[in-house]
């Protein structure tokens, strides 16, 4: 059977059990299994049979391997030490009366350096049967699918360290009540070691039947919009009864609008699949049982997209957009919309482009036009002139960020404090060309825990950064320092994660291993 997806990623959804099953999305076999209270039986290996010894308990659940928690909630099972010969049994609660729908399932490995990864599984074999209390010896097991050769994506490098996940579909399966998991062969890293599968996890994907005379209510976009009823399954109708039915006819996301066309039925087979009835496009209807199973999903169509625009960390600057936006910002697909940038005047701006969801040579445009055929985000950039604060001759404001400056001798000025945080770009420099004023220190954390600060240029005048003066600015991407830096203090850069240009360039050896993050 063909491998029809890989990942490298940690992040992955285990759908409860009881909460309402939508169209495109699976329960988990293991979650059923968890929420009984029940363990998947482990036969074989070094714990012996029927034991459990097999979940490692230094891995898991939602603990750290060599100081990493690759579980992503406290229910997670890591399994390890698997011999030949030993299987993993997975047997449906009896108080589920429906038979689980085997949709596929999930092999995940971890792989902590060489020796791991030749201890993932490279072969196996799936079986299934329709008695939930079957013995793994049973004659009656039937094989769902097989495995040889498996190849993981592990990185070439002997110091990876990673998890990763390989999903397989299966053929549909409507009446299996339990599942037998084996893995055959994995290559022996020594010829000491009697193990021959490492740390991993199966997860099991599929939906549980809907009990017989009920109806299943479904979207085509999962769980978008307002039904009545609501989202879920209707369970324990008789012939004749009927249900008023009813959709919204518009529906939100974060993104983008939705508009309902209507629904369509289907009637399930006694194989468990779905045989389409017919599709009616109409927002409201009485619908009448007549004993079969059905599956009713309402048509969502995307009808409009929301567009940000502005400014992406304040200022006084605009943007304005023709034609105005509905509410919320949405516009119905397809629309030109024209955004033009609107500089400040005092102090004054000066445009200098947009960046965001834009047409690409359009980064300039005096006006941008722009066709809502997604959801959008544009941004207007300005370079800002530098004034003192009406009325102070102490404080010092570009429209986004609003400074405290204090005298010293020599006639150079500290910056004291940040009196209003502001974003984006903090450039020192041009605050001291607009402000003819001669910068020679920055003052003990006067800019830590700003955390919309991502880009920073010093004036040439500066002669030291106090201690933590930048800490925790954790958007903070690239600084240009001062040519005149003579001292910088402890832990002025500490927390700024993602800080990985800096001009000019300090030693390997000296500042930079001192100052900033992961060096």
């Amino acid at each position: 059977m063909k491998q029809f997806l890989t990942y490298s990623s940690l992040a992955f959804a285990l759908l409860c059990p009881f909460l309402p099953l939508q169209a495109q999305e699976a329960a988990s076999l293991d979650d059923l299994v968890k929420a009984a209270g029940c363990t998947p039986v482990i036969d074989g290996g070094t714990g012996g049979t029927g034991s459990t010894a097999q979940y490692h308990s230094s891995y898991g659940p939602a603990k750290a391997f060599d100081g990493i928690t690759y579980s992503p909630d406290e229910t997670t099972r890591w399994l390890g030490s698997i011999q030949n010969g030993t299987y993993l049994l997975y047997a449906l609660p009896e108080e589920y009366s429906s038979p689980f729908q085997l949709r596929g399932y999930r092999v995940h490995a971890l792989s902590i350096g060489d020796y791991a990864k030749e201890r993932s599984p490279r072969s196996w074999e799936l079986y299934g049967n329709t008695d939930a209390s079957a013995a793994a010896s049973a004659d009656t097991w039937e094989l769902i699918d097989e495995q040889s050769g498996v190849v993981w994506s592990f990185s070439s490098t002997g110091e990876d360290a990673s998890h990763y996940i390989l999903e397989f579909s299966v053929p549909p399966t409507s009446s299996y009540r339990a599942f037998k998991f084996v893995p055959l062969t994995s290559a022996r890293p020594s010829s000491s070691d009697t193990w021959t599968t490492g740390l991993m996890e199966l997860v099991f994907l599929g939906y549980e039947r809907p009990a017989d005379n009920s109806v299943l209510i479904e979207g085509n976009q999962n769980t978008v919009g307002t039904t009545t009823p609501a989202y879920g399954e209707l369970s324990g109708l008789a012939s004749g009864d009927t249900v008023e039915l009813s959709a919204e006819e518009f529906a939100y996301t974060d993104t983008t609008r939705y508009t309902c066309i209507g629904y369509t039925t289907e009637i399930m087979q006694d194989d468990g699949s779905w045989i389409m009835e017919g599709t009616n496009l109409v927002r409201s209807a009485t619908y009448t049982h007549d004993g079969q199973t059905r599956r009713i999903t309402w048509l969502w169509e995307e009808h409009g997209y929301k567009l940000n625009a502005g400014l992406q960390y304040g200022g006084l600057e605009q943007v304005t957009a023709s034609p105005e936006a509905e509410a919320d910002g949405y516009y119905a697909a397809g629309t030109s919309v024209t955004l033009t940038p609107v500089a400040a005047v005092d102090p004054q701006s000066f445009f200098n482009g947009w960046y965001g969801d834009i047409p690409a040579g359009s980064e300039t445009d005096a006006t941008l036009s722009i066709v809502m055929d997604a959801p959008k985000s544009v941004y207007a950039d300005f370079t800002r002139n530098w004034k003192f604060v009406d009325g102070s001759t102490t404080q010092i404001t570009d429209g986004a960020w609003t400074l405290t400056i204090a005298s010293q001798p020599g006639g150079t000025y500290a910056i004291t404090w940040c009196a209003a945080e502001g974003g984006g770009l903090l450039d020192l420099s041009r605050a001291a060309s607009c402000l003819n004023l001669a910068f020679s220190h920055v003052n003990t954390s006067v800019f830590s825990g700003k955390t919309n600060l991502c880009s920073l240029v010093l004036a040439d005048s500066i002669l030291s950064l106090a201690n933590q003066s930048f800490q925790n600015c954790s958007s903070l991407t690239n600084v240009v320092l001062s040519s005149s830096l003579r001292t910088i203090g402890e832990r002025v850069f500490q927390g700024c994660t993602p800080l990985r240009t800096v001009t000019p360039f300090l030693p390997e050896g000296g500042l930079l291993r001192m100052y900033l993050p992961g060096r």
